[in-house]
């Protein structure tokens, strides 16, 4: 595999300028095992001021541990110094940073071994800790101790979950056992837990990754409520669990998977609240909650006018990932097909037509729903002339 045309550009416009530069992290992981990379992250020993002097376009978005973002070609790159980190007193970053000359240095400095793999323009491999062979087993394995690594990140404990069910990897025991033993996160915010939490529910080991979830006991630290109701091995788990390998890849119909045992809809927003969701993941959530429950065709209808395609959408993969059909399925694909009106503005009447016959404020939203109502069980009325007339059935005191 080659480096992309930009990439190799920079990291030789770097060298040029008499500086090591070397692509660190994921992207290697990916290159190494001949998938395409999502992003790409490099490592130096030219030192922040330096790398600003190298680009006018730029960005100081990690100063203060020596990363900065440079525009190159119209691409935003991260470019980190080469460093040394000196205590973790909050569990999440380091007290000190030191800037280093030795890329072996700033290796050491990260969690697992293969994300300790550099690769210079050439694609040269520099690996001081075993990475390759880890990755050729496909085993995540940290550098040196486990219990040291998730004492300096607590986060780590999450990112070896992610990263090992994102790619298929076994987890050493040695990594198993540290967090079973210590799984708290003191000092990792509820932002960083739900960017962990997202991936994990849609990357295509999610089943597994969240099995891993209860059975390392980090979830009994992240949603104590969840862990008091699902129990690994016992009634319903091969169920619940199916869900998140079955259903499709949609991150608030995982969500939703995740806390559905729950059964409590003010429960479930707290928690989303509690884990910094955005508000449209939430509402998506609490909307498929509510329909789940859903008993007739008469009950949807009336909600129906509240749901935004996205959801409709939603509510035909949980059908699907629940096996059943409910008697308004078809009318849901109506809807996103534009064949049925879904709210009253859909009408081919408005409340200045109801006012011209005499109606007055009170009624005319009553009399648009019970129109519109009527207008999704048979959509050939949608007609002015024909809604009028049923207009003046209605005021006549018609039961229609």
């Amino acid at each position: 595999m080659n480096l992309p045309k930009n990439v190799y550009q920079l990291m030789n416009y770097i060298e040029s300028k008499g500086y090591k530069c070397y692509l660190v992290g994921g992207a290697v992981r990916d290159i190494l095992s001949h998938k395409k990379p999502k992003d790409f992250d490099f490592t130096t020993d030219a030192k922040p001021d330096e790398i600003k002097a190298m680009f006018e376009r730029h960005i100081e978005t990690g100063i203060d541990f020596g990363t900065i973002t440079v525009l190159f070609n119209d691409e935003a790159f991260e470019i980190t110094t080469f460093r040394l980190e000196h205590r973790y007193s909050d569990g999440r970053r380091p007290d000190m940073v030191f800037y280093s000359d030795s890329l072996l240095s700033d290796l050491s400095r990260r969690d697992f071994t293969m994300n300790a793999i550099a690769l210079d323009k050439d694609l040269n491999v520099y690996d001081y800790f075993n990475g390759m062979e880890d990755l050729k087993n496909k085993l995540l394995r940290t550098i040196g101790r486990a219990k040291v690594r998730f004492k300096e990140d607590r986060l780590r404990k999450l990112r070896a979950v992610r990263i090992a069910c994102e790619n298929n990897y076994l987890i050493h025991e040695d990594i198993i056992k540290s967090i079973m033993s210590d799984p708290d996160l003191p000092g990792v915010s509820s932002e960083r837990i739900k960017a962990e939490f997202d991936r994990i529910f849609i990357c295509e080991g999610a089943k597994r990754g969240v099995e891993l979830l209860f059975r390392l006991h980090l979830m009994r630290v992240i949603i104590p409520e969840l862990d008091d109701v699902v129990t690994p091995g016992e009634d319903m788990w091969d169920d619940y669990v199916k869900y998140f390998e079955e259903s499709a890849p949609e991150l608030s119909l995982r969500v939703y998977f995740l806390l559905h045992p729950l059964a409590d809809k003010c429960l479930i927003k707290k928690i989303l609240e509690r884990l910094k969701y955005q508000r449209i993941i939430i509402n998506q959530v609490l909307a498929l909650f509510d329909y789940e429950k859903l008993e007739s065709e008469e009950d949807f209808i009336n909600r129906v006018a509240e749901y935004t395609d996205e959801i409709l959408e939603l509510f035909l993969k949980l059908d699907n990932a629940l096996g059943r059909n409910p008697a308004w399925r078809r009318m849901i694909i109506k809807f996103l097909e534009y064949e049925l009106p879904r709210k009253v503005v859909d009408l081919d009447i408005n409340g200045n037509d109801l006012k011209d016959r005499g109606f007055v404020r009170e009624d005319i939203g009553s009399t648009l729903n019970q129109l519109l109502r009527l207008a999704i069980k048979s959509p050939e009325i949608n007609k002015k002339e024909v809604l009028i007339e049923l207009v003046d059935r209605i005021k006549l005191g018609e039961k229609l």
